[in-house]
């Protein structure tokens, strides 16, 4: 992530030199391993992508969206990792090995994510930051 933030430094003091004007330099160590790790994993087919919204990381896994609150607020999930989703479950009375086991099966994602709809609004914002506050449950 930092070889992105490395880079833009070393090419705004290239322009510094040859202009004599600075440069801003927005760098995300997020953005730059996703950038790194694309060439990886496209080699390696490792990321299988379906349609738009079925996916990890578009709105398609329970364990990375958002969910609408009680009182028309919103939280974000973004339990990715199974220590996360096991902790995220507990803290939701939810937790089972079945459930547990069934994190990656997307084809059980469409059926868990519209039960979490269904929990996330009986409670407000404010009530899940509480529940969630001081876990690693990536919420």
């Amino acid at each position: 992530g930092s070889l992105t933030c490395a880079l833009g430094i070393l090419l705004a003091l290239l322009e510094r030199s040859r202009s004599g004007k600075g440069q801003v330099i927005d760098s995300s160590m997020v953005d730059g391993v996703a950038y790194l790790a694309s060439f990886v994993t496209l080699r390696q087919n490792v990321w299988k992508m379906g349609p738009r919204g079925t996916n990890w990381l578009d709105g398609g896994a329970p364990f990375y969206n958002t969910y609408e609150t009680k009182d028309g607020k919103f939280m974000a999930v973004g339990a990715l990792e199974p220590k996360f989703y096991r902790i995220f479950l507990k803290k939701l009375n939810m937790f089972s090995p079945e459930l547990m086991s069934r994190q990656y099966d997307n084809s059980s994602w469409s059926q868990m994510r519209q039960r979490l709809e269904l929990i996330f609004k009986q409670r407000s914002q404010a009530e899940w930051q509480e529940i969630f506050d001081e876990t690693d449950a990536c919420v």
